[in-house]
């Protein structure tokens, strides 16, 4: 991590619930995904709410940007959803249904810390339309994030994006940004994601992403072929 924390243990068992192995599941992924990408999870200190909570704090690979994502665990979901869950055979027919009116079992808010001035800024990133369990849509974006500079290419990801814009150089003079990459290429890959993320026309915008994807390959990458790294 580039910015120091409580070094706290996650204990990640108090947010498992018998009879949920699905969920139990996305936990332990949660958990070996923060392994992976070398982020830090410590458990939130009850202070105005009856939520278990936790924090996931980790770095984009190539931007260094320090991303925060705040987890609330809704244990009378839990309960609720595990009194008869395993009375069902989850499929197409019936999982969009089972996630809508129980996906805030995992609630969470993301943030990017703003070096400038010493403040977390929220970015607004739901779930909404995916396909998978709470906790795995948490490993999901924990891997977005880490990935950020890629992430941001996606025309959904619009606020991640808009922060990258300006976090990306920012982050830059504080000397911690992987590959030694330098300020001036920084500022034509935001440059351009900025005019990329203001366009609305599909022809400008394509035009705009094949520069993009080539100033990743020649940035980063090790300088992998462009259709290996998307």
């Amino acid at each position: 991590m580039n910015k120091k924390f409580n070094d706290e243990i996650f204990s990640y068992e108090k947010f498992l619930y018998p009879g949920l192995k699905e969920h139990n599941k996305s936990v332990l992924w949660i958990k070996e995904t923060a392994e992976e990408i070398c982020a830090k999870i410590t458990v939130i200190e009850k202070k105005y709410t009856n939520y278990d909570k936790f924090q996931i704090l980790l770095n984009g690979k190539y931007s260094g940007v320090l991303y925060k994502i705040e987890v609330e665990f809704n244990l009378k979901i839990a309960d609720l959803l595990s009194n008869r869950i395993n009375q069902l055979s989850i499929n197409n027919d019936n999982f969009m249904t089972i996630k809508r009116i129980f996906s805030n079992i995992f609630k969470f808010s993301v943030y990017w810390y703003d070096i400038r001035d010493d403040d977390w800024k929220y970015i607004c990133i739901d779930d909404e339309n995916t396909t998978s369990w709470p906790g795995d849509t948490i490993v999901s974006l924990m891997n977005a994030l880490y990935n950020d500079i890629f992430t941001s290419l996606d025309k959904k990801m619009y606020t991640l994006r808009g922060a990258l814009i300006d976090s990306f150089p920012t982050y830059w003079f504080r000397s911690e940004l992987p590959n030694n990459i330098l300020f001036g290429d920084i500022c034509k890959f935001t440059d351009e994601l900025k005019i990329f993320h203001e366009t609305r026309e599909d022809s400008e915008s394509k035009k705009l992403l094949i520069n993009l994807k080539n100033w990743i390959g020649d940035n980063l990458s090790n300088k992998k072929n462009n259709d290996d790294i998307f």
